[in-house]
This record gives C-alpha cells, structure tokens and sequence, in this order.
C-alpha cells in the first residue's frame, strides 16, 4: 500500500565503471520523462528493444517505433552503460543492428521459443499458438523474472510526432469523470484504486508491485515477486496518481485491489467487499479496471465480460458512501506466439458499450495503442514476461493514456 502526493522525488542512478564495456554515464530519469504522453513531445525517452538475431540473421536486430531524426542514445536497462554507434551498433532507419563485437545484449530468436534456454535463470515454457507452430516451434520461453528485460537496452531519440496515428491518442474525458475533476481542481485529495488481474498490480514493473493490504495480490504463486531493480519505475497507477497530483497540485492516494490471474468473473464476485472498504483505507473516489487478458484467453463470453463490468461497477456503487467514478481499460495484446493470444482485442468495444452506458465512467484502449507500436516494433521489444506482463516502457504507456483522460494536453 503506498501513498502518493503531488511531489515525487526524481530516481538518481549511480555511475560506475566496468571493464570491457562502454563507458558509463549517471543519468537521472524523472517522473516527467516517464509519464509525459509520447504523442505531446519531440523525443522518445527510453524506449525498450530486445535485439534478436533470427535463424538466418548474421548479426542481431531491433526497431524502433519512428525513425530517428539525428543521433540516438542507447543505454543498458540500468541506464549506466551508454553504448557507442559504430562501435556497439548502427542504424539504418528505424533499425538498430549490434554490431559484431558489441557489447550490448541480445538473444538468440530460438531462446524466445524455448529453445537453449540459460539455466538458473528462472525460465520455463509454455504452450505455442497456431502461428508459433507455424514458424515451427512448438513452446515458448515463459518467466517471471528479470530476463528478458536485462537483455533490452534502452533508446533515446527524436522523432516526428505526426508519425503517431491519430486514431490511438486517447482523448479527454474529463467531461465524463466530473467529480474527480472537481476534486482535482480544487486540490481535494482523490483517493484511488486499482481494481484488476496481475496488470493492474504491476507485478514486473522494476519499482515493484502495488501491493494489496488483503495480502494476496499473487495467490499461491511465488514467482510474482516484484521487480526491485534500477531503473525503478513505478506501476502505472502509481504514475497516474503522482501524475494527476503533480498536474494539479492536488493531493492522491493510490491503494492496490487487484489480483493476478483473474478474470471479470471473479472481479463481479469480489468487487464490492474488495474496493470498498473503509476500515482498510479503501473508499475510493476513483478506480481504474483492468480485465480482459485472462477473460479472452480463458474465452469468457463477451456477454457475460459486458455483465461482469456492469455489475462491478455498480456493486462499488451500492457499496460506497461515495459518487464513485471508474476509467476501464482494454487490454494490452498478449504475445502472439503463445496460446494465451486469443481474442483479447474483441473485449475492448465492450468495455465503450458499458462506459457508454453508465454515468461516470470513461474507456481508455490501452490494445489499440500497444498494436500501433507493434506495427514496426516486436513484442518481446515491450514485455517482460514473454507471455502477457507490461515492462517499463508498455507501462508508462498505460499511465500515459490514463493521465490523458484528465488532462487535457491540448489546451
């Protein structure tokens, strides 16, 4: 449980040196840097890339979401090391190549599948989809530890934003969530909780997870165990809250009610006792929702997901002294190579239907957004898992759209 107010203290990194590699630099990466929507800038901050070298690849290769205009800056995942063009890589558009004798990380593409795995370092395997067999392999690399995202570096650049497809930019629904508006114009403390399965507990950001005070956030799995590493950035909750104090200079408190592996069935089973419960500090004004991932990939009807959200929503209602208010969010994608991949896109109009439908409550398309990234960039390039977890870079764009909901950046 954690409490956030309108001043977070910026995270400081520690150079250091290490012999055989690039020279490393102390780089401060800030809250700003971190949340600031991509869409309202010039420059790309840290965007993640796991160089991969294919089967009938000689050297290993990533992209980039845009092409660069000018320089690039590529880090280590600890943004300590910064690696040299020409010597480490080069560029050719938006993409990155290492160069024979870099000193970057990258994996071999079969690694992915599960396939010459290193040991001691936490990895397993699951089942492959029809289009993983069909590049045939037949599993794919599963883990819940710091793997994949130790072997991504980091990329800094600048780039056109009228690149970004209009049609992906949240937009402002201020006018749908009047009382936290209210509240945050009147710099009113507004309490929030997140409300969800394992993406809302952030369960792989490098800050770590948003604990639950029910003390069951990864029940029965020990292998969630959050992330407590450089470069420390928060769960998107946690960025959403700091980031609407900060905008405001309002006062927030972000609470976690979430729990991994969980469908909209069980969030309509448990969503009153769970959200709403004062004696705890839980009374929120406000509560984000993440469903959808599990409730496709376990191929919960879309019917009952649309009444499962409905009665999530009021049953918070019934059980609150408060007008509270809800932002939904469509899911991200889950790797298409695995056999969770199913329909998880098809679940976001419903979740427009039932925004639609209910008073104080605005939708926000986290898939739509993650599918216009994938357009040039790989999924391993944004996940932590292999399978369907957020890293850092997929996370802050889940407080970015959020935080687009209650900001207007175009005023």
């Amino acid at each position: 449980m954690k409490k956030f107010f309108a001043v977070i203290l910026s995270m400081l990194l520690t150079a250091a040196t290490c012999a055989g590699c690039a020279p490393k630099e102390q780089k401060k990466y800030g809250e700003e840097e971190m949340r600031t929507p991509f869409w309202t800038q010039d420059t790309m901050y840290n965007e993640s890339v796991l160089l991969t070298r294919g089967k009938d690849e000689r050297l290993a290769q990533g992209n980039l979401a845009f092409e660069p205009k000018g320089r690039v800056k590529i880090t280590d995942p600890l943004m300590q090391i910064v690696y040299e063009e020409g010597k480490d890589f080069t560029m050719e558009g938006r993409t990155i190549r290492a160069t024979e004798n870099t000193s970057m990380p990258w994996l071999e593409e079969k690694v992915l599948f599960g396939i010459d795995m290193p040991e001691g370092k936490g990895l397993s395997t699951q089942p492959v989809s029809e289009a993983g067999a069909a590049k045939g392999y037949e599993s794919v690399l599963y883990t819940e530890s710091a793997f994949l995202i130790e072997n991504q570096v980091l990329v800094t650049y600048d780039y056109d934003r009228r690149e970004f497809d209009s049609k992906v930019i949240p937009a402002y629904q201020g006018e749908k969530l009047p009382n936290t508006l209210q509240k945050l114009q009147n710099k009113e403390t507004v309490d929030i909780i997140a409300f969800g399965d394992s993406i809302s507990t952030g369960c792989n950001s490098t800050g770590g997870g948003l604990q639950s005070v029910y003390d069951d956030t990864y029940p029965g799995n020990s292998v969630y165990l959050p992330f407590d590493r450089a470069p420390y950035t928060p769960t998107f909750p946690e960025m959403f809250a700091s980031g609407l104090a900060a905008h405001y200079g309002a006062e927030t408190t972000i609470f976690g009610a979430a729990m991994g592996g969980q469908t909209s069935d069980w969030g309509a089973k448990n969503a009153a006792r769970r959200v709403v419960n004062p004696d705890m500090g839980y009374d929120p004004d406000l509560v984000t929702i993440t469903f959808g991932m599990n409730d496709a990939t376990l191929s919960v009807p879309l019917d009952t997901f649309e009444e499962n959200m409905l009665k999530i929503i009021d049953d918070i209602r019934a059980a609150s002294s408060k007008q509270v208010e809800f932002i939904l969010i469509g899911t991200m994608l889950a790797n298409p190579d695995a056999v969770q991949c199913t329909n998880q896109e098809a679940y976001w109009p419903i979740l427009q239907k039932v925004a639609d439908a209910r008073e104080g409550v605005a939708a926000v398309d986290m898939g739509g957004m993650h599918a216009f990234f994938l357009q040039h960039k790989n999924f391993q390039d944004m996940i932590a898992n292999n399978i369907n977890h957020p890293n850092d870079f997929l996370i802050r764009m889940y407080a970015m759209n959020l935080l687009a909901t209650l900001i207007d950046y175009q005023a």
